[in-house]
């Protein structure tokens, strides 16, 4: 499959409902608008009734997580983290538009540092059950001494690093950093976080058509 960012969000039919039409627009405006290099933005209902949407959640995942999720979705993004930094924008302002929902973000690489987040009215915070899947996997399964890696980036994502540091200038040939207008001296001290911060976003624009 590649390396691969998946999600699932976890709230009420109602609320879903309500929220889908704007946010079926807004990644329909991200697809379009943005550069992507593998896959792009797969967002969609569960349904519940469909036998092979059932099954891609197996038992130890709804008894980590109590349930099916109402939407789910999964990008790959291969070795783009820009792509992965898209993925994670769009996932932060879907949760601040269902802000009684949780979010299950797991990131197969390693922009997302801790591996697994969970996503509330637009906060971020680690999925301990996430990592606890994968506590067990390393311990059982190793490679054990990544181990240390995982306990290091815990650290960092409860003092607010949840994601890696990764320099713009690698991605100077994305329309949408070019337009930004910034010098190549700017982009070498910028990372990608600090860039998606200067981009205008379709939620920022009020692009709900």
């Amino acid at each position: 499959m590649g390396r691969t960012l998946h999600y699932n969000i976890f709230t009420s039919e109602e609320s879903i409902q309500r929220a889908w039409p704007a946010i079926e627009r807004i990644q329909r405006v991200m697809n379009e608008s943005f550069s992507w290099t593998a896959e792009r933005l797969s967002l969609e209902q569960t349904d519940k009734d469909e036998e092979y949407e059932y099954d891609l959640f197996d038992e130890s995942f709804r008894e980590r997580y109590g349930s099916i999720p109402v939407a789910w979705g999964f990008t790959k993004v291969a070795d783009d983290e820009w792509n992965a930094a898209l993925v994670l924008r769009f996932l932060a302002w879907v949760s601040r538009e269902l802000p009684e929902a949780r979010l299950i973000i797991h990131d197969e690489g390693d922009y997302v540092l801790v591996g697994y987040l969970e996503l509330r009215a637009g906060r971020w915070q680690i999925d301990m059950k996430g990592v606890a899947k994968q506590r067990k996997y390393l311990t059982e399964s190793g490679p054990r001494d990544l181990l240390p890696v995982l306990d290091k980036a815990i650290v960092h994502a409860r003092m607010g690093v949840l994601f890696a540091s990764i320099p713009a200038i690698d991605y100077l040939d994305r329309p949408e950093i070019r337009a930004l207008g910034l010098s190549a001296k700017d982009l070498v001290r910028l990372n990608l976080e600090q860039v998606a911060n200067c981009i205008r976003f379709p939620w920022d624009e009020g692009a709900t058509q």
